[in-house]
């Protein structure tokens, strides 16, 4: 399902089926393209906050792997390197300490409170608190992640990060740019989620009580779908039936 052309009432796009909830298909501007963009795009942002909070691991749609702003120049003696602020979620990170082909290894993503044994403010001399370079480790503090050991070598795209990416605003239209990422058998949730809000600030509260039902219906069913998309089934191994007399 895409945004639709401008003053679009076909329920099949997500600006007409707004429209066809609220029952202002015909009246178009009493629900305008640009009200019912800013709020869709304000759910939309909602909707990914609620899937990377419930079930980060298998939200695999608008990602950067290890290219983009997730590929780092690393800088000799620096150990912290901020992130992209369209970054929402870590999910992998390697390094290369010597700037050779096929020289990555896995950084191992720690609680900052779990290098417990030695003290973080240790760096002087390029001294390493607890990683190694062959088994490094960081932690994440303040849109940064911090490097243990620090790389005592400047080596370009030395930092890859694997992340999830804040979506991009949708407009008006049918391409790309008017599609949301998830997957198309949940899209008119953003125009429940777009129709309860406008029937809220319209004092429609039985209809809102509606949509708002219907909204979470189809929200509950999309993270049962990311949760269970790929999930493996499990081999189950029944013992044979003993007669014991």
């Amino acid at each position: 399902m895409v945004i639709g052309a401008a003053s679009s009432t076909v329920p099949s796009t997500l600006l007409g089926l707004t429209r066809f909830l609220t029952d202002s298909q015909e009246n178009v501007s009493a629900f305008s393209d640009t009200d019912i963009l800013a709020i869709i795009n304000n759910k939309y942002r909602d909707v990914q906050t609620t899937i990377l909070s419930n079930i980060m691991n298998e939200w695999r749609e608008n990602t950067e792997d290890a290219t983009g702003s997730g590929a780092i120049n690393l800088v000799a003696g620096t150990n912290n390197y901020a992130f992209a602020t369209d970054i929402m979620t870590v999910d992998r990170a390697e390094i290369n300490y010597t700037g050779d082909t096929n020289d990555y290894v896995k950084i191992d993503i720690v609680k900052l409170n779990s290098v417990d044994d030695r003290a973080i403010s240790n760096t002087t001399d390029n001294r390493a608190i607890k990683g190694t370079k062959a088994n490094p480790i960081a932690w994440i503090r303040d849109g940064a992640l911090y490097l243990d050991p620090i790389p005592d070598t400047s080596v370009s795209n030395g930092l890859l990060i694997w992340s999830t990416t804040l979506i991009t605003d949708l407009v008006v239209g049918t391409t790309s740019t008017s599609t949301p990422v998830f997957n198309a058998a949940f899209h008119e949730l953003l125009a429940y989620l777009a129709a309860t809000e406008w029937l809220n600030a319209k004092d429609q509260s039985e209809k809102a009580n509606i949509t708002f039902q219907k909204a979470e219906l189809i929200k509950q069913k999309m993270l049962l779908f990311y949760s269970t998309r790929t999930a493996d089934e499990v081999a189950q191994i029944k013992p044979k039936l003993r007669s014991m007399q």
